[in-house]
């Protein structure tokens, strides 16, 4: 019985292995444009992996209303993180 055991498993392993042959990469053109980020266009990634809109420094849009050099109103000033202080 052991003699059978060791004839059927030598004839399943002795088989060549060529049932999935390796086919050859071929370099055709990609149909898909890639986007850095993935974001699309006007975005990128944040610290956490989400997608956030590209802006300009803060301010940009008032300072073009109001005219103050720093962007905020009168009497206040822009502080090192760039929000307007009293």
């Amino acid at each position: 019985m052991t003699g059978l055991i060791v004839a059927a498993s030598v004839a399943l392993f002795a088989g060549g292995a060529q049932a999935m042959p390796v086919a050859p990469l071929s370099g055709g053109d990609a149909s898909i444009t890639l986007v850095r980020g993935g974001c699309g266009f006007g975005a990128h990634r944040g610290p956490y992996g989400g997608c956030r809109l590209n802006r300009g420094p803060r301010g940009a849009i008032r300072r073009s209303i109001t005219g103050a050099p720093g962007g905020c109103p009168p009497g206040l000033y822009r502080g090192p993180r760039g929000f307007c202080h009293r």
